[in-house]
């Protein structure tokens, strides 16, 4: 079992708005709509509700590469996830 990025994988970790966490282990060459998918289907946010996820320190702040007519296929490294982040779901109004 690799320790995430020298393998090529990625494990997040997802605080979700109800108090629960979720933790997944993603392909650093995943399309990165697809760590949105994954919190959508965990209930992080419902269908269609704009959401962000956020690392607490440093700051990072990343949205859904195929909100507001982004690039669909970015990836999970081209986005700068990294291995053992916490994210937490913020929802945008």
């Amino acid at each position: 079992d690799g320790d995430g990025d020298g393998d090529g994988v990625v494990a997040l970790r997802f605080s979700l708005p109800d108090g629960t966490t979720k933790t997944r282990r993603f392909r650093a060459g995943d399309f990165a709509r697809g760590v949105f998918d994954y919190v959508r289907s965990v209930g992080g946010a419902g269908e269609g509700d704009a959401f962000a996820l956020a690392t607490r320190w440093p700051r990072r702040t990343f949205r859904d590469p195929g909100a507001d007519g982004g690039s669909e296929l970015a990836t999970v490294r081209e986005l700068g996830f990294a291995h053992g982040d916490g994210l937490f779901v913020e929802r945008i109004s």
